[in-house]
């Protein structure tokens, strides 16, 4: 794909189905310059100036400031109108680097303390965003994010 369209896709959603509030983590397996360089191929570093600006996700609440989650809820068909994430450890609504790690032990990013479970109030999108330089080897390029959810002590 060849184009510069910050709105590619819907994302996908993140659902706490739950009935408990739980702190959310997430993490990558790759970095932005494991993920161009997939498959060992060759290419440029991701970009001259910041080669780790170019794999970046975003995380926002659904329902708040007219952020849709489409599909809208998957369990009963509800439309979130309340922050699902409270005590937020990053700033929602921003690109931020993807944390890579291959270490069971490590979780990733801390996304928020409290991931709520009321049914208006329960979702997140993660929205990707990745910038590929003009010689990336066209080949198949994939990498693993991965959601952790845990239950208060």
């Amino acid at each position: 794909m060849n184009t510069t369209d910050a709105n590619v896709s819907n994302g996908f959603v993140l659902e706490n189905i739950g009935n408990i509030n739980a702190t959310l983590w997430i993490k990558t397996n790759k970095n932005a310059t494991g993920f161009v360089m997939d498959n060992g191929a060759g290419g440029s570093s991701p970009s001259t100036a910041s080669p780790s600006e170019s794999f970046l996700y975003k995380v926002r609440e659904c329902g708040i400031g007219g952020i849709s989650c489409n599909p809208a809820s998957l369990r009963q068909g509800e439309v979130d109108t309340g922050a699902s994430c409270g005590a937020s450890q990053i700033t929602l609504g921003v690109y931020r680097n993807v944390n890579a790690t291959t270490s069971p032990s490590v979780l990733g990013d801390k996304i928020c303390n409290q991931f709520g479970w009321e049914d208006i109030k329960d979702e997140l999108r993660i929205d990707i965003g990745v910038i590929l330089p003009q010689d990336t080897p066209l080949t198949a390029k994939g990498a693993i994010m991965t959601a952790q959810a845990e239950m208060p002590s």
